[in-house]
């Protein structure tokens, strides 16, 4: 099966964070946004330094690492990955409201 190579890069220290697997854009998303959200973390305090990249792809049947055919493709920068973050809070905490005036 083959998955997708994931990078967060630090713009201010210019490095990656070690790479990770997901099986789409979307899931690494999720998984940065996550990231990003989070209390007392380097890209929770500077989110606007970060961005997430698919940097390749890995086969697990052959073991074979493959770059990006066409370089690393920016996938989500971590301001968009905070706010995406902060909005599904407000209408999950808005979803609450409505479901506990319902049930009065």
């Amino acid at each position: 099966m083959k998955s997708q190579v994931y990078a967060v890069f630090d713009k201010k220290a210019e490095v990656s964070m070690r790479p990770f697997f997901f099986n789409s854009d979307a899931e690494a998303m999720r998984s940065f946004v996550h990231a990003v959200g989070g209390a007392d973390s380097k890209l929770s305090e500077y989110p606007e330094d970060f961005g997430l990249f698919r940097v390749g792809t890995w086969n697990d049947h052959t073991m074979a690492l493959e770059p990006e055919e066409h370089g690393v493709c920016k996938v989500m920068d971590g301001l968009s990955a905070y706010r995406l973050g902060r909005e599904r809070e407000e209408s999950f905490k808005a979803m609450q409201e409505s479901d506990s005036h319902e049930k009065m």
